[in-house]
């Protein structure tokens, strides 16, 4: 059964893109720290559901000049992030790898996806 974020149950994980980056469900929000792990999940929360590569993510956060442990550091980072969003969801895997790369579940949504899609329906 597939529902808008405006109609989603009680216990949606949301990713906040617009302000300070963090993870929520219900009330709990949940800070993410450090800027790298910041840019991870922003990368992979405005595009939920598809699979990011690790080269590319490298890429992107270290705006293509990567140490040579670039791609340690983002399994480590990432790693971090699925234990939070595991943590909020009760056990979920909501953070998968799937090779070459990473995706959110497409059930993680985003205040940013919120607001397009509130935008979009009131047509402006």
């Amino acid at each position: 059964m597939s529902q808008s974020a405006a109609t989603a149950p009680t216990g949606e994980i949301v990713v906040g893109l617009l302000g300070p980056i963090l993870i929520s469900r219900r009330t709990e929000e949940i800070p993410v720290n450090g800027p790298r792990q910041r840019d991870l999940l922003a990368i992979l929360a405005i595009q939920p559901g598809r699979l990011v590569s690790t080269e590319s993510l490298v890429d992107q956060v270290w705006h293509g000049a990567p140490p040579p442990t670039a791609a340690s550091a983002v399994r480590v980072h990432l790693a971090r992030i699925r234990k939070i969003l595991a943590d909020l969801s009760d056990g979920s895997a909501l953070l998968l790898f799937q090779p070459p790369g990473y995706r959110l579940h497409p059930s993680v949504t985003s205040d940013a996806a919120e607001y397009e899609r509130m935008v979009n329906r009131q047509g402006l």
